[in-house]
């Protein structure tokens, strides 16, 4: 095949539906010019000078390339391969009129209509754009703070000095002990939280019972100094109305803290009631932030210091602030963020009379307010973050594998021709778009293994027709099962090096009522933890898709896909119908993953998303993956094609499409509510967290069943962290 003279050869067109050129259809030749300033024979091209070049001189580059002034002008390939590879190519020279011969570096002929800089160049215009608008909309709502004097009612509070008690006497002339304003708050802690918190605490007041607000006196001192020395600490603790402490192993310094309070309000029992009555409390704010997992020893701090106290229903008022950062405390954003408050020795809803520029006191609702309460929610809040890492190494896994396959399938150094140079990006978004479909379905997948496990458990007591529907079904999982294989034992092995800190019987426990402590279940935990990820499986699989649809409008240009385009420049039909199905695909999806990420809701409001929009989405999806490379499953086997290795589009689209169907045909049947009175599996994590909270109680001596002695709130547990869904425990 060879063009006429005068003539470059630049372009191949083929139909094929693969990302290579086999049995070309067509080529297109250009005729070779120069510039007008040049003068030039009317042919360029040397016929005489060409010279034939045979696969061998490319076999180890995978690169035709014609030599240093020459520029190619035909191919060759015998009968009966009908250009599925190029045996020859022929080159010839270039010489122009004045007997130089010019370094031809690229001829684009007619050149094609990239778009890869256009698009690229939209989005950083609209990306400076949100920026000036947010920049715009945050000048306009700047204000400057002001501060006002205000008077206390008994007289000008003046401010800088401790405040002490001064004996007056009342209408009837007897003795009563009157308190000015205690205007004093010390910061315990010189980290970056500590030094934050006395930044904040800077601005802020005290607000009386009259609705004044009093400047308060900020004292920042060390954690470790300051509880070294017992006596030190009380005269420092004189005319305080607030201790704000922001170290760590608050546990550690409760006797002494608790010490030091009592000095320096007077010991309790040598003071007369009738005065004892009128002391205003020194209340204590624990900010500290414990990790539940590596940080256990910490989380009871305030419950202890509470305790060393003596307790005392309005004596001793021990608060628990959590849910703000440094920037919050510092009020560095000029923001007012909500601090969740929880109290012990104070009235429920009642909140700390401290006000502090960048927060807003929230009280912590229902029956878990206490600095019980917290820990408990602290537990369960660790156990919900562990589920997003849970999530998050099924993608990883997921990625491994479908990124190892695209990689070995077209790369020049495998199975493939692409160059090394495109696995960063044109390799990789098939990875990406891979990972997305599969994490979309995978706690689907799992659950129909799981309900096959129970119904096989049962089997001899079906009737016939679910009989047949759970061999119909295996039939379908087969595929599936296959080819999770390999993503489910690198979750595994990833879960276990992430999560050392939590042993195998730990991770895999046999949550089967009556068994006995430490025993496992492996496979169901495994399938169990899969199918209570939904949410964070979906919201995960959605970032690789939406990185799949940026990636793509990229390498949707002639220059990567070239047998997308017809001779016109528009995409064949059936290009279009992928695109328009995955666009579907994303924003349904994309209403999915925000409703996940938004909070929770009634069922009779996520029902329209989750059983309707969710499964439409996830068929767009895997059509649009059909309709790309259907064409190309009539080579599979073929081990002339790719070395035999599968296409992508088939292997990712099996998957999805078997997966549904059996779940659609066991919900058509009711073959998984033959199920239906099984009892509930937790996640691993969740299960830990119950756990761990009732050996917390049980070392305070509070209990021995902690928040979870009850079904009701075992139930309530679940509806918090959306964890409930129906698993048989006798699978």
């Amino acid at each position: 095949m060879q063009c006429e003279d005068g003539f470059a050869m630049v372009g191949f067109f083929d139909d094929d539906d693969d990302d290579y050129l086999h049995d070309i259809d067509f080529v297109k030749c250009c005729q070779l010019s120069c510039i007008d300033s040049w003068e030039c024979p009317g042919t360029l091209i040397e016929s005489s000078q060409c010279t034939i070049h045979e696969k061998t001189s490319w076999e180890d580059t995978s690169v035709l390339q014609c030599p240093q002034n020459s520029i190619l002008v035909g191919v060759y390939d015998n009968e009966q391969d009908n250009f599925n590879d190029l045996k020859a190519g022929k080159c010839c020279g270039i010489t122009f009129a004045n007997g130089l011969t010019k370094s031809v570096t690229q001829n684009t002929g007619k050149e094609s209509d990239s778009r890869t800089m256009s698009y690229v160049m939209g989005f950083i215009a609209v990306f400076f754009i949100l920026v000036l608008v947010v920049m715009v909309l945050f000048e306009s709502t700047r204000g400057n703070g002001t501060t006002r004097t205000v008077t206390d009612a008994g007289g000008m509070v003046e401010l800088g000095k401790t405040t002490k008690a001064e004996p007056v006497q009342d209408q009837a002339g007897a003795p009563v002990t009157v308190w000015t304003a205690r205007n004093k708050v010390i910061v315990i802690g010189k980290g970056r939280f500590g030094s934050a918190t006395a930044q904040g605490l800077r601005g802020s007041h005290i607000k009386t019972n009259s609705g004044d607000l009093i400047p308060v006196e900020v004292v920042h001192v060390s954690a470790r100094k300051f509880t070294a020395m017992p006596g030190e600490m009380a005269r420092q603790l004189t005319g305080v109305a607030f201790i704000a402490y922001c170290g760590t192993r608050l546990q550690n310094y409760a006797n002494e803290l608790s010490a030091g309070m009592k000095l320096a309000r007077g010991d309790a029992t040598s003071v007369n009631t009738s005065v004892h009555d009128d002391i205003p409390s020194l209340e204590f704010l624990d900010f500290s932030n414990p990790d539940p997992i590596d940080e256990k020893d910490d989380l009871t701090g305030a419950i202890q210091l509470h305790r060393a106290l003596g307790g005392g229903k309005g004596e001793w008022k021990v608060w628990k602030i959590t849910e703000v950062s440094s920037l919050d405390m510092a009020n560095a954003e000029n923001a007012s963020s909500h601090a969740m408050v929880y109290g012990e020795g104070v009235a429920r809803g009642a909140l700390p009379k401290l006000q502090m520029p960048g927060l807003i006191w929230t009280p912590a609702v229902g029956s878990k307010s206490d600095l019980l309460g917290e820990v408990h929610h602290r537990m369960m809040e660790r156990a919900s973050i562990d589920r997003w890492y849970d999530g998050f190494l099924v993608g990883i896994a997921c990625f491994i594998f479908t990124a190892t396959y695209a990689i070995t399938r077209y790369s020049q150094n495998f199975n493939g021709g692409e160059p090394d140079r495109s696995i960063l990006m044109y390799l990789l978004d098939k990875a990406f778009a891979w990972t997305g479909l599969w994490m979309m379905v995978i706690s689907p997948y799992a659950g129909n293994v799981l309900a096959l496990r129970g119904l096989y458990g049962r089997f001899g007591s079906l009737s016939l027709m679910y009989k047949v529907i759970t061999v119909m079904s295996t039939l379908l999982m087969f595929i599936p099962i296959c080819t999770f294989t390999f993503t489910w034992f690198t979750w595994v092995v990833l879960r276990a090096i992430f999560f050392r800190n939590r042993s195998f019987k730990q991770l895999y426990q046999d949550q089967t009522r009556g068994v006995a402590a430490g025993a496992t279940k492996f496979f169901k935990a495994c399938l169990v933890d899969l199918v209570l990820l939904k949410g964070e499986t979906g919201c995960i699989g959605f970032i690789y898709a939406l990185v799949h649809s940026f990636v793509g409008i990229i390498v949707a240009d002639v220059a990567y896909k070239g047998y997308w385009f017809g001779e016109d420049g528009r995409m064949l039909w059936r290009f279009e119908a992928s695109m328009t199905t995955g666009v579907v695909s994303t924003c349904l999806l994309m209403c999915v993953a925000l409703r996940s990420v938004l909070g929770h809701a009634s069922w009779i409001k996520l029902k329209p998303l989750y059983s309707y929009l969710s499964p439409m989405g996830m068929w767009f999806a895997t059509f649009h993956v059909i309709i790309f490379g259907y064409k190309g499953w009539v080579k599979l086997g073929d081990y002339g094609y790719h070395n035999g290795q599968p296409g992508i589009t088939f292997v990712s689209s099996s998957f999805p499409t078997c997966v549904l169907l059996t779940h659609h045909f066991m919900q058509i049947f009711g073959a998984k509510r033959q199920l239906s009175n099984s009892d509930l599996w937790q996640h691993s994590f969740i299960n830990l967290a119950i756990q761990d909270f009732n050996k917390t109680t049980k070392t305070l001596r509070l209990g021995t069943g902690g928040y979870t002695a009850t079904t009701r709130d075992m139930q309530q547990i679940a509806e918090i962290l959306s964890v409930s869904y129906v698993i048989p425990m006798d699978l």
